[in-house]
C-alpha cells in the first residue's frame, strides 16, 4: 500500500462510503495531492455533500458493482460496509487491486512522512482544527486532516500547504489509530466510551498504550495534564518507555504549557501560558475545554516545528492564529447570532463533552436561558453511561429529548434503555424536560418556547441537528 500512495499525482482512487466524515476528509486530501478521486454512497443528504461538491469530487448516490473498474489504482472503503453486504466492495476485492479500509489508507499516507496523530475520547477534532489554523498562520509546508469541516479552511476538512508532514485526527474506535505511524502523539482525554467494542476502561487504556508503542525512540507524547486518563498514560510512558519525551499541557505549573490565567471579557476567553508569559491568547469559542485544546495545539505546533525545522513559532504567530480560529462544523457551531437569539449545534455525544460544553456556554453567556435538544447515540453507550448522560444535562434550563440514534454496527440488547428512559430520569433530577421521539416533531414546540435572550443548542451525534438548522433559518427569515 505504501507504494500505491508513494506517488499520488494522477493515482486513481475510488472511495466506497465517501460521505462518511473520515472518508470525505481523505477524499479531499487525496484530491489536493493530485489524485483522481471519485466514489459512492447513499442518497441521504449529509453535511459532507456540500464539501464534496465544493471540492469538485464526483460520486454516485447508489452502490452498484458496475461502478467498479479495473483501471482504478486503489479502493478505500468505510468501516460501515463489508464485501458481503456491499456490491461495490465485493467487486473491488475481485479486481485484484489494493483495497483498504479508511484507517489503513490514512496510515499508509504516513509511512515515511513526519506525522502527528491527535487522539482522545473527546476534544480531538477541535484540537486538530486549532493545530491546523496555527500551522496555516506559521506558513509551514504540511497538511492537516480534521474529522469535521473547519471554518478557517473555508469549510473544508483539510488544510494542504505541502507534503512535508501530516497532522491528522486519529480514532481509538476498533483501535483504528494503530494503522498510523506517528512521530508525535497528542492525547486529549481517555475515559470509558465505545463500549460496543471495548470490554472496559482498561481495554481502552491498553489501546492507547499500543498506540504509544508506535512512536520512534525520539518520539513525543503531548498530553492533557487535567485529564486523569491522559495523565495515567503519561505516567506509564515515563516508567516503561523513558526514551519517549512526555510534555504536559493545561494543568501542571511545571509545564511550559500550563494555563497561568484565564478570564472571559466581552464574550472572548483570554488566557496566558507559562512558556509565553507576556502573550495574551484569545479564543472566540466557548469553554475551558477549548482553552485546553488550544494549549495542546500550541504545544503540538511548537514541538512539530522544533523537531522538523529546528525552530519554534513566535508568540505573535500563535496569538494571531488562535485569535482567528472560528470553530468547526458541529463543534459549538453558531448558526444564528443576533440581538435576540443564539442558535448553535454541537456534536457532543459523551457525557463529559456534553457537561463541559453546557458549562462553557453558561460561563460565556451568564444570565441567558439555555435550551437544549439532546439525542443519544448508540444503545451500548447509553446503557453503559446512562446516569452520566442524564446528569450531564443539568446545566441546561430546558431539555428536549428524543429516541436513541442507533449505530449500524451494533445489535440492540434485550432490555436496553430507550430515549424515554433518559427523559424520565432527567425529569426526576428536577429538570424541565420534553420528549419527542422524532426530532423534527419538536420544532414547533421549541419555536413557541424560545424567548428573546435564549441560547438554543442541539447536542449529539444523531440527526437532531436538523432542529437547530431549521430553527435558525426560520428565525432569520422572520427577522429579515
Amino acid at each position: 500500500m505504501e507504494q500505491v500512495f508513494s506517488t499520488l499525482k494522477d493515482c486513481r482512487c475510488y472511495l466506497i462510503g465517501i460521505k462518511g466524515t473520515g472518508m470525505t476528509a481523505l477524499a479531499q486530501y487525496l484530491h489536493r495531492c493530485g489524485a483522481l478521486v471519485e466514489g459512492s454512497d447513499g442518497s441521504d443528504i449529509f453535511y459532507t455533500d456540500a464539501i464534496l461538491k465544493k471540492e469538485g469530487i464526483p460520486y454516485f448516490e447508489t452502490f452498484d458493482a458496475c461502478h467498479i473498474h479495473n483501471n482504478t489504482d486503489v479502493f478505500v472503503y468505510s468501516a460501515a460496509y463489508t464485501k458481503e453486504t456491499n456490491p461495490e466492495l465485493n467487486a473491488a476485492f475481485q479486481t485484484g487491486k489494493p483495497v483498504l479500509i479508511y484507517p489503513e489508507a490514512l496510515g499508509a499516507l504516513t509511512k515515511g512522512r513526519f506525522s502527528v496523530g491527535i487522539a482522545g475520547v473527546h476534544g480531538k477534532t477541535t484540537t486538530t482544527a486549532i493545530t491546523g489554523t496555527l500551522i496555516d498562520e506559521a506558513d509551514i509546508p504540511g497538511a492537516v486532516i480534521v474529522g469535521s469541516g473547519v471554518r478557517n479552511f473555508g469549510g473544508s476538512q483539510v488544510l494542504y500547504k505541502g507534503g512535508d508532514f501530516l497532522v491528522a485526527e486519529t480514532c481509538e474506535y476498533r483501535r483504528h489509530f494503530l494503522h498510523f505511524s506517528p512521530d508525535i502523539i497528542l492525547v486529549t482525554s481517555i475515559e470509558p466510551d465505545h463500549m460496543d467494542y471495548f470490554k472496559d476502561y482498561e481495554d481502552i487504556c491498553d489501546a492507547f498504550k499500543q498506540y504509544i508503542r508506535l512512536l520512534p525512540r525520539n518520539g513525543v507524547l503531548i498530553y492533557c495534564a487535567q485529564d486523569n486518563g491522559a495523565s495515567e498514560l503519561a505516567q506509564w510512558v515515563i516508567k516503561e518507555h523513558s526514551h519517549i519525551r512526555c510534555i504536559p499541557y493545561g494543568g501542571s505549573e511545571n509545564s511550559p504549557y500550563a494555563i497561568m490565567s484565564e478570564e472571559i471579557v466581552d464574550g472572548v476567553i483570554r488566557f496566558r501560558l507559562g512558556k509565553f508569559p507576556d502573550a495574551l491568547f484569545e479564543l472566540k469559542v466557548p469553554g475551558h475545554h477549548t482553552v485546553l485544546n488550544a494549549a495542546g495545539s500550541i504545544a503540538a505546533v511548537t514541538e512539530l516545528m522544533r523537531m522538523r525545522y529546528g525552530c519554534e513559532p513566535s508568540a505573535e504567530i500563535l496569538t494571531r492564529g488562535l485569535s482567528r480560529f472560528f470553530g468547526t462544523t458541529r463543534r459549538s457551531e453558531i448558526l444564528l447570532k443576533n440581538d435576540d437569539y443564539l442558535i448553535m449545534d454541537d456534536y457532543a455525544h459523551h457525557p463529559t463533552a456534553i457537561a463541559v460544553t453546557l458549562k462553557g456556554l453558561k460561563e460565556m453567556y451568564p444570565g441567558r436561558r439555555l435550551v437544549v435538544s439532546f439525542m443519544s447515540h448508540t444503545y451500548s453507550r447509553t446503557n453503559a453511561l446512562f446516569e452520566e448522560f442524564c446528569r450531564s444535562l443539568m446545566n441546561a434550563d430546558v431539555v428536549y429529548l428524543h429516541r436513541i440514534y442507533p449505530s449500524a454496527r451494533e445489535t440492540k440488547a434485550a432490555g436496553s434503555v430507550e430515549g424515554q428512559d433518559v427523559f424520565r430520569r432527567v425529569s426526576e433530577l428536577g429538570k424541565t424536560a420534553f420528549y419527542y421521539d422524532q426530532p423534527h416533531d419538536s420544532i414547533n414546540h421549541i419555536l413557541s418556547d424560545l424567548r428573546p435572550g435564549d441560547i438554543f443548542i442541539t447536542l449529539g451525534a444523531g440527526d437532531n441537528w436538523i432542529i437547530s438548522h431549521t430553527i435558525a433559518k426560520k428565525l432569520e427569515n422572520t427577522q429579515s
